[in-house]
């Protein structure tokens, strides 16, 4: 019983953990084109459209509120595969690469959206909460026929003006040092009741 009470806590906790370390994104939808016409050296119109696309999404969710008028893309940067740092823009953008399939980016400013772009594809992602950092992958791409296809390159924007947008989850996640009271707490308890029980 001890042992079965013990994993099923540490399951619990890892879990937790486990679950604050990346942030959740979700697909907003893969398109054929080139996402660089979104940025800062594009025409303005572009970033505009993508603008609209991302509202349309947004809105079609259920997120307890609609797209703010006042929100506003602004490109944060670009880096092509299989350079490591920003190669565009004015934003400072880290990748890592597991392979060149999938791998982890990182920002020195939170973001609100990416995009993943291989062949005539790129899958748009948006960000459950504005973050620094995350994962990312060519799983949602198909190029020819090849399904996840190699990376190209990847891009962040963030969302500036307005009150923060909020996400699917407006409930914030516990971070990882509530759970480890928690888990601690719940082992007292146990350990408390066991206590008593020999008593």
């Amino acid at each position: 019983m001890k042992k079965i009470l013990f994993l099923t806590l540490a399951a619990f906790w890892l879990s937790s953990i486990a679950g604050t370390v990346l942030a959740d994104s979700m697909k907003i939808d893969t398109f054929t084109g080139n996402d660089t016409y979104f940025t800062y050296g594009g025409n303005p119109q572009d970033l505009q459209d993508l603008e609209d696309e991302v509202a349309i999404w947004y809105n079609g969710k259920n997120f307890g509120s609609d797209w703010n008028a006042d929100w506003n893309l602004e490109f944060y940067a670009k880096a092509d595969a299989p350079s490591v740092s920003t190669t565009e823009g004015t934003g400072n953008l880290g990748l890592t690469y597991t392979t060149n399939k999938s791998g982890f980016w990182t920002t020195d400013d939170s973001i609100n959206l990416f995009s993943v772009k291989a062949g005539n594809q790129y899958a748009l992602y948006w960000l459950e909460e504005a973050v620094q950092y995350g994962s990312w992958d060519t799983d949602d791409l198909f190029v020819g026929n090849n399904n996840n296809p190699a990376i190209s390159h990847f891009s962040a924007w963030a969302i500036v003006g307005g009150s923060t947008p909020p996400g699917p989850n407006p409930n914030p996640v516990p971070e990882p040092g509530t759970m480890a009271l928690l888990g601690i707490g719940l082992i007292g308890i146990v350990g408390m009741s066991r206590k008593r029980r020999s008593s």
